[in-house]
């Protein structure tokens, strides 16, 4: 068996000597990533930003615009609880978000601890 691997993630195409399954699930792969990179990438900047740092699914790029499109600490975790809602696993994704959002950060910031006792809080 050989294993199809979608470049959609990578600045670059497959090298030609690749190997990958059957050549139309890579392109369907490829073409479906252009899209909604493409499709993202003009409207929402903060989506754009959750797009460039690989956050794949459709949850974990909400999770980031609520997080990072907050007013402030209470606003973000009132937003994050919602969005969280809307999914079977939006707290774990949640909680991953959160993390990676205050890993980013070059000097520690307390308004991540502040949202992560909020949501701790409800």
């Amino acid at each position: 068996h050989q294993l199809a691997v979608p470049f959609r993630f990578l600045d670059e195409d497959a090298p030609a000597d690749w190997p990958s399954g059957s050549s139309s699930n890579v392109a369907s792969l490829g073409s479906r990533g252009s899209r909604s990179s493409s499709a993202t990438g003009g409207g929402d900047p903060l989506r754009a930003l959750a797009v460039k740092q690989r956050l794949s699914t459709e949850l974990r790029q909400s999770l980031f615009v609520a997080v990072m499109g907050a007013e402030d600490f209470e606003h973000a975790s009132e937003r994050l609880a919602l969005v969280a809602a809307s999914a079977k696993s939006g707290v774990d994704e949640a909680c991953l978000i959160l993390f990676h959002c205050a890993v980013r950060e070059k000097v520690p910031n307390p308004f991540y601890e502040h949202v992560a006792n909020a949501l701790c809080a409800r």
